[in-house]
């Protein structure tokens, strides 16, 4: 008696995606979850204080914060588009170069830190008028704001009880 040769069995491709999407999703979820700790203090809601610089500006008046915007936002519109792409395509140029020139890859480098500091120095600049222009209360109201916004919020958990 001859015995059936096993079939092969039916590969159920749908059944496949299925758990794929079903482990993407999950992977997803837990990445939202972690990322979500991470950013809003975790369970016990430590989370370091912000930098300085970051304080200066959140503690500003909306008014304040959003002329400064405005003349940051020239400043970073001058150093975009054709430019970074021309920079780029130097730069890698340098590297493709054979023998390797360590001295002008630096120069095109120092370039590039150059226009980043005067973006920086722009952004200072915008900064310090506006408090330049404060009065004696609005300072006195600005640096109390600042000194809130550096101090820790060990009380406040994710979007709850924020400002």
């Amino acid at each position: 008696m001859d015995t059936p040769a096993p079939q092969p069995a039916r590969s159920r491709w749908w059944l496949r995606a299925l758990l794929i999407g079903s482990l993407a999703l999950n992977l997803l979820f837990i990445g939202l979850g972690v990322g979500a700790a991470m950013r809003f203090g975790g369970p016990e809601g430590h989370r370091p204080p912000p930098s300085v610089g970051s304080a200066l500006y959140r503690a500003m008046p909306p008014q304040d914060r959003a002329a400064m915007r405005e003349q940051i936002r020239k400043l970073r519109d001058e150093d975009r588009g054709e430019g970074r792409k021309a920079d780029a395509e130097r730069i890698a140029g340098v590297l493709r170069q054979t023998p390797f020139d360590a001295d002008a890859l630096g120069s095109l480098v120092r370039d590039q830190f150059t226009r980043q500091s005067k973006w920086f120095t722009g952004t200072q600049e915008a900064w310090l008028a506006r408090v330049s222009a404060m009065s004696a209360e609005e300072r006195e109201d600005y640096a109390e704001r600042l000194l809130e916004a550096i101090e820790p919020k060990s009380k406040k958990h994710g979007w709850f009880d924020r400002d």
